[in-house]
């Protein structure tokens, strides 16, 4: 996965221009919502590596949220 910014795979998305939210869906069904400004605003939404090194299956391979000021809640894993 390569290193895009938050803006550029929200624009990938090509969301809806009245969208306030991103929910992220886990392959288990699990959801969890954050708000396009707090993305924007950290330049934070997904990680596919741990320390340069891909995301094991316990990790929450292929992607996890990423919410540092969040609690874990929203580091939602094997986001789809």
């Amino acid at each position: 996965m390569g290193r895009d910014s938050a803006d550029e795979l929200i624009e990938k998305a090509d969301p809806d221009d009245r969208a306030t939210n991103v929910i992220f869906k886990s392959t288990d069904g699990y959801t969890t919502i954050l708000t396009l400004d707090y993305i924007r605003e950290r330049n934070s939404i997904l990680a596919g590596s741990l320390n340069g090194i891909g995301l094991p299956p316990a990790q929450g391979f292929p992607l996890i949220v990423v919410a540092d000021d969040r609690l874990g809640y929203k580091w939602a894993r094997w986001v789809e």
